[in-house]
């Protein structure tokens, strides 16, 4: 299968890297989108799609740090598995959110310590920490992690609102 979008990758080095990448991590991607999928084509689907989305973000993507590539790649292809199975099923379109965004300042969070932040960020429900992974960690805009959750603008300013409103509560900040 990762022939198929080989081909899309005109600089070897790059072609290199995601053939390694899906040697390294095929398995692992397909585990994660067959336990959402429930079925064995679909989840191989879901991580040829995977590739794609991230062969069109590589020149954005740095895989120096394996856990963190790990970590990106089993995040896509959960949501690339989760957008196939949200395609299957009714939706309901969200209404608007006319809150204020709560921020947190940078003020407020010296006096927490680097170990602390990284257990709050633990407890998030699992579709913010995805959300805040990629935009605080991984260095993403906003655009750019609604295209890899495939998700709207706006559903992820709201997941990383909420996520800083429980992070405040969690740090009590």
């Amino acid at each position: 299968m990762v022939g198929s979008f080989m081909s899309a990758i005109s600089d070897e080095g790059q072609r290199c890297l995601v053939e390694q990448l899906y040697i390294d991590h095929e398995r692992e991607m397909y585990s994660v989108a067959f336990r959402v999928l429930k079925n064995k084509a679909d989840a191989e689907d879901a991580v040829h799609h995977s590739f794609e989305v991230i062969i069109d973000k590589l020149d954005r993507i740095s895989f120096r740090d394996k856990a963190k590539s790990r970590a990106l790649l089993l995040i896509v292809a959960k949501n690339t598995a989760l957008n196939m199975l949200r395609s299957r099923t009714k939706t309901i379109p969200l209404s608007e959110i006319g809150e204020e965004c709560v921020k947190v300042s940078f003020e407020e969070l010296d006096a927490v310590d680097a170990a602390q932040i990284r257990e709050a960020v633990g407890k998030l429900p699992e579709e913010m920490r995805h959300a805040v992974m990629l935009r605080f960690v991984y260095g993403f805009s906003t655009e750019e992690t609604s295209e890899l959750l495939k998700l709207s603008t706006h559903v992820i300013y709201r997941r990383v609102r909420q996520a800083r409103e429980l992070l405040r509560n969690y740090l009590g900040v």
